[in-house]
């Protein structure tokens, strides 16, 4: 039986105008590339690097000793356990579960909406 409570997924990314950086999260982490068209004639195009659910706490988790900026949201997506049978699931029935991850999605949309200099 499932509810209607969703569970939010852990998304990491990375952005650069250098291909060769994204390239370089590619074969080293697996996940998926992206190229985003630049939006005026004075940007440049957007190459994205992005990774979902226990693959993406995994690499978080190598990650993490080299991380400054992102030490606090990096944090909260590290505590829930994103494991093989969780990542499968659209919906979770533990109630608890679920606003924990919500709580923790509040907090990193705050912090990564922050300025950051």
């Amino acid at each position: 039986m499932t509810n209607d409570l969703r569970a939010p997924q852990l998304h990491i990314q990375v952005g650069s105008a250098d291909e060769d950086v994204i390239d370089l999260f590619c074969s080293t982490f697996g996940g998926r590339k992206s190229i985003t068209k630049p939006q005026s004639m004075t940007k440049r195009q957007q190459y994205k690097w992005a990774l979902v659910g226990s693959k993406a706490q995994n690499v978080l988790w190598k990650l993490y000793p080299y991380l400054r900026a992102k030490v606090y949201p990096a944090s909260f997506a590290l505590i829930p356990n994103y494991s093989r049978t969780q990542s499968r699931k659209k919906y979770w029935n533990d109630k608890t579960e679920f606003n924990i991850r919500q709580e923790m999605k509040k907090e990193i949309t705050e912090f990564n909406n922050r300025v950051t200099i």
